[in-house]
């Protein structure tokens, strides 16, 4: 019997049930059965037409089987969802992207901060696609993500903090709206090659300090930063590390774990802690992800999962591997069976759990192409 049945018949009893739906759409979600999802967010909308995370539900469901301009108009109701902390400039004039071309005159578009580290990297890309819309392209960001965004010349300012000085002609944009406007898609991100570079100095600070005999040098990220949470959950974002072993196995192979947040320390317990590079623990004192962009691009290769690394990774161009559950997020797709490219970066490759828990299965996947890929560019 299907593991949905008994939802299925609750709904069947009682037709009116929205939450019902909604319980039948995660559920869904969590076997990859991506025409049910879209069904039961549906059916929970007719019923309660009102409701925004019924809206945004539906809308990461339609970006997950690649449909992406019904998707991306439902999922700017977001924002009425979880309002930033209330970081969103009420004051000024909300763009909406659907409508640029028909956008006022703008002295000032301030694109906005929202969501983790990893969103505000993977769309701040779509910068390129603002400049012209203002007179001003301004990106709100994180202290810690300005300097690297200005290297990238994708915004006229970065900073971290802005007063508009003519709030009657500015407007503002949340920062993943920009892809809404590019039309960027999974399947067509507009750009897919390198957006962003580590700082030269640092790169050579952390090139004189990571030495050794090693061949091929791998970073590995192996958890979400809420890993006490996630880690005993079938659907989390943390890797065990000693599924990463394997690895270990490549002749000349070397570690630099630019893993950080509670699960940081778990490589000093492995049974390949000896293959970490020596200042493994001065890399681990850094919170700085000017650092972790350096040693990023000092390595020959990244294996992470689904964390902000895997988008600061792909967008520096480093060949990585994503290592993701049965149920990925909306970005990645529906899921598939072993590996396939990320859409979204042209140096990233998915590899997928064969079942849910199954993290064996995606390191698999990415260890058999990590040693085709090193024997072909041997």
């Amino acid at each position: 019997m299907s593991a949905l049945w008994p939802l299925k018949n609750r709904i069947l009893n009682d037709p009116q049930d929205v939450k019902g739906y909604l319980e039948l759409s995660e559920q869904s979600r969590h076997s990859r059965r991506i025409g049910s999802e879209v069904r039961s967010c549906l059916a929970a909308l007719e019923l309660g037409p009102g409701q925004v995370q019924t809206r945004v539900l539906l809308a990461q469901a339609l970006m997950r089987a690649d449909h992406y301009q019904a998707g991306w108009q439902l999922f700017e109701d977001r924002i009425l969802l979880e309002p930033n902390n209330g970081l969103y400039p009420q004051e000024l004039m909300r763009l909406d992207p659907a409508l640029c071309a028909s956008w006022p005159p703008l002295t000032e578009l301030l694109v906005i901060k929202e969501m983790g580290y990893g969103d505000m990297i993977q769309f701040l890309r779509y910068g390129a696609n603002l400049k012209g819309k203002a007179n001003r392209c301004i990106a709100m960001v994180p202290q810690a993500l300005v300097a690297l965004v200005q290297r990238a010349n994708l915004f006229d300012l970065v900073v971290s903090s802005y007063q508009v000085t003519q709030p009657s002609s500015a407007g503002w944009l949340p920062m993943t709206s920009a892809a809404m406007v590019a039309g960027a898609t999974r399947l067509n991100p507009i750009h897919s090659s390198r957006y962003l570079s580590a700082c030269p100095d640092t790169v050579l600070h952390w090139r004189r300090r990571i030495t050794g005999g090693h061949q091929i040098l791998i970073a590995l990220n192996w958890s979400a930063q809420r890993w006490i949470v996630e880690k005993d959950r079938s659907d989390s974002r943390h890797c065990p590390i000693e599924e990463l072993s394997v690895l270990a196995a490549i002749p000349g192979v070397a570690f630099c774990s630019v893993q950080k947040g509670e699960s940081q320390a778990l490589w000093r317990d492995c049974s390949f802690a000896d293959q970490f590079v020596a200042v493994q623990g001065d890399i681990d004192a850094s919170d700085s992800f000017e650092d972790t962009a350096a040693v990023l691009e000092i390595c020959d290769l990244c294996i992470t999962v689904d964390t902000s690394v895997a988008h600061l990774a792909g967008a520096l161009g480093v060949k990585t591997w994503i290592l993701l559950k049965y149920a990925p997020c909306w970005r990645w797709g529906v899921g598939r069976q072993g590996s396939d490219q990320s859409g979204w970066y042209e140096s990233a490759r998915l590899a997928f759990q064969g079942e849910p828990g199954d993290w064996g299965s995606a390191v698999q996947h990415a260890y058999d192409e990590v040693v085709s890929f090193l024997t072909e560019t041997a």
